[in-house]
């Protein structure tokens, strides 16, 4: 079960891959949330990854695939 900052997250990561055709980077992640720190990014990353909702790729910029649909 995803919290609703999860879940918002997630919609935003599909809409930002849906206009762009890739993953946002933490920078464009963080402007997108509205959130200052890359720490907050990557803590709510690692936080839905071990949820299952997301897959991310080691060692490469933008490796965000998303396993899930936010209904």
């Amino acid at each position: 079960m995803l919290t609703k900052k999860q879940s918002g997250c997630i919609e935003w990561l599909i809409l930002f891959h849906a206009e762009h055709g890739y993953a946002p980077s933490m920078r464009e992640l963080c402007a997108g949330i509205g959130w200052k720190s890359t720490r907050s990014a990557n803590d709510m990353l690692e936080a839905l990854e071990r949820k299952g909702a997301i897959k991310r790729g080691r060692g490469r910029a933008r490796a965000i695939v998303v396993n899930v649909e936010v209904k």
